[in-house]
């Protein structure tokens, strides 16, 4: 009885609970409802304050007549544009005139030594490369003096390369003078002490000048319109190709004057062989007594740059052994009286100091304009061919577009002072670079040397023979002859299986065909991803120096008779990688040869 009694008191104390709790929940849910209704409820008479528009009264109403018109809209576009502060002005003074940046930051004790010597050296050998090339663009001699003083004093203000050398460049100049040859043709019989021979040299330098002063406003017009990416377009194989192509025009362009024959120029498809069939013709006719000459030039300037180009790492500076040749012929010719006694073709009278500035034949332009388009995208892809690659090797950046700039004022400005067509030189730049240059400022030196044969020594070379010149112009070439080497390796190398050749150890995707066109970005952006940004390279080579200085000092301290060496415990800079290259289609050998040599 007791049990059950206390079973019926459990029972009813679990019924109440129960019913309290659902008189809870029913009340919560009921206020739950309430609150949905009140939300989702919308009133029966909702009052309506909108007001009706036409489009005029929106257009007064929120000032849509007030919009500034399209042209409006442009015109201030421009003019926050132009407008800037001081030191944005200051600053895009700085990005176009670049000796501005440089030379307050420029090291007098680690670089002065460096630019004088391999601007005198430069100097010395733009003398004679100077007058020969001038050959090749059919003008007397002194002008390719003024080609090798005022654009090198240009570049200096306005280039981006810390190791280009501008000035005369062979093929340029052989462009130049086709141009020239076509518009004012020898005559049949002139004689060089006429009148009527100053005027036919005034008639050809107003032509080259011509061609200088449109392929400057070129230039300046593609600068103007951002277009340096172009040169991400012109491959190593296209430039190396057209430049050997026309060492052979060369070539076979100075034949005549190495054997002291006079023959007109031929112009047109197939000048080459044109020209080569007519020497061959001529040859019962070759002055024995220029001959002679060439052959012992050749004899002295292939040997010793030869000797130059194999122990250029111990040699200090090149031997200059143009000028000494041109030196040395000038004497000779001169106690010999070769052009009187055995009719040899000498330079003739170099007048001394500059000529008056003066505008270019520009009625010549309509004329000249489709050859001066392939001479100047030649120049322009020689000239920043060069400075990308010794700007990698220093392990600094060039600006295309600033090229343009510098390059487009150089032919402009110096086209007022009788010059024809300049660019960025292989030769003199492989000679500044192995002289020690460091900076633009060998430039002022080279300039230096070429005022001073243009003020006092010009005229002492009156009696220098034309055989001597074209034998310079042909051992120029060296390197142009000698980039038919890379013809074998051009052939064996697999565009695709090179890939799989590649060491390393840190691994990156490229999603699409490596070639010429897209090869700056691959370069940036495996830069990019594995950090090997000029600064880092320096910095590290600053430490990795000081580090080894360390070692060496600790060497040196003994303890209890054993050496005692601390190494650094900094991590190791990035030494190796690997590029995955399943999914790229296809590869440039010129970017094969990049990919193995950074990896």
């Amino acid at each position: 009885m007791r049990g059950s009694r206390g079973a019926k008191a459990k029972g009813g104390q679990s019924v109440s609970t129960l019913s309290l709790v659902s008189q809870e929940s029913f009340r919560l849910f009921g206020l739950f409802a309430q609150i949905v209704r009140m939300c989702i409820s919308i009133p029966q008479q909702a009052p309506s304050s909108r007001n009706i528009y036409t489009e005029d009264r929106f257009r007064q109403a929120f000032g849509a007549d007030d919009r500034p018109s399209a042209g409006e809209a442009l015109r201030d576009q421009l003019a926050n544009r132009c407008r800037c502060s001081q030191v944005a002005c200051l600053h895009l003074l700085n990005e176009r005139v670049p000796i501005l940046k440089w030379l307050p930051k420029y090291k007098l004790r680690k670089w002065i030594l460096g630019d004088i010597v391999a601007g005198l050296t430069v100097g010395i050998v733009h003398i004679p490369q100077g007058m020969a090339f001038a050959l090749l663009t059919s003008v007397a001699p002194v002008y390719g003096l003024y080609t090798s003083f005022f654009p090198v004093i240009l570049y200096m203000l306005f280039g981006t390369g810390h190791h280009v050398s501008t000035g005369t460049f062979a093929v340029i100049s052989l462009m130049t003078g086709s141009v020239v040859e076509q518009l004012v043709p020898a005559p049949p019989a002139l004689n060089s002490s006429s009148s009527e021979a100053v005027e036919f040299e005034a008639q050809r330098i107003g032509v080259a000048s011509a061609v200088a002063f449109l392929s400057g406003v070129m230039m300046l017009c593609m600068f103007g319109l951002q277009l340096g990416f172009l040169s991400t377009y012109l491959s190593e194989p296209i430039i190396k190709a057209f430049t050997s192509a026309a060492a052979f025009h060369v070539t076979v362009s100075q034949l005549q004057s190495m054997l002291g024959l006079r023959l007109p120029r031929h112009m047109g498809a197939f000048s080459l062989f044109k020209t080569l069939a007519s020497v061959m013709e001529n040859l019962p006719h070759t002055n024995l007594a220029a001959l002679l000459i060439s052959l012992l030039c050749l004899a002295v300037l292939v040997p010793v740059k030869e000797v130059n180009a194999r122990f250029r790492q111990r040699l200090r500076t090149p031997i200059p052994v143009e000028i000494l040749t041109v030196i040395i012929a000038t004497g000779v010719a001169y106690a010999s009286s070769l052009d009187s006694r055995y009719d040899v073709q000498i330079v003739g009278h170099i007048p001394a100091g500059f000529p008056p500035p003066r505008l270019p034949a520009l009625q010549t332009v309509p004329d000249i304009a489709g050859d001066t388009v392939a001479i100047t995208f030649v120049g322009y892809a020689v000239s920043v061919s060069l400075a990308m690659i010794y700007a990698d090797k220093h392990g600094y950046a060039i600006q295309p577009n600033q090229e343009l700039l510098a390059h487009g004022i150089s032919n402009t400005v110096s086209s007022l002072f009788s010059c024809f067509p300049s660019s960025g030189t292989l030769a003199t730049t492989n000679i500044l670079d192995s002289a020690g240059g460091c900076t633009q400022l060998s430039g002022l030196f080279t300039s230096l040397v070429v005022l001073i044969v243009l003020l006092l020594i010009g005229p002492l070379f009156y009696f220098l023979p034309k055989a001597v010149l074209a034998c310079i112009n042909v051992t120029s070439l060296r390197q142009m002859f000698l980039q038919f080497q890379d013809l074998p390796e051009l052939w064996r190398v697999s565009r695709i299986d090179f890939c799989y050749e590649v060491p390393g150890v840190k691994i990156l995707a490229y999603n699409g065909p490596i070639y010429y066109g897209n090869r700056s970005f691959f370069k940036a952006d495996v830069n990019q991803l594995l950090g090997l940004t000029p600064e880092r390279i320096r910095s590290h080579e600053k430490a990795r120096k000081a580090r080894e200085k360390r070692e060496r000092e600790a060497i040196n301290t003994v303890e209890r008779g054993v050496a005692n060496m601390s190494f650094s415990s900094d991590n190791e800079f990035f030494k190796s990688g690997m590029i995955d290259h399943n999914v790229i289609t296809g590869a440039h050998v010129e970017r094969a040869k990049t990919v193995n040599k950074k990896f």
